[in-house]
């Protein structure tokens, strides 16, 4: 795990300060898009969240035979 750049964790009102960064959101989904998800962010602005795939992915990864890399 590279650490020498970590991401950055925001709310709805802070990702203008981060645009092209890697960041960290907690979002509540509403809604599945195509490829993506609609959700509310915690100081309520909605947000669309979209290359969802390579968290699948990550997912996929941290819950199956690399479990144990991931606390």
């Amino acid at each position: 795990m590279d650490t020498s750049n970590p991401a950055v964790y925001v709310n709805g009102g802070l990702l203008r300060m981060y645009v092209g960064r890697r960041v960290r959101a907690v979002i509540q989904a509403i809604q599945p898009d195509a490829g993506g998800v609609t959700g509310k962010s915690t100081d309520d602005h909605q947000l669309v969240v979209k290359d969802t795939q390579n968290y699948n992915q990550f997912c996929q990864l941290a819950n199956g035979e690399f479990k144990h890399l991931f606390i």
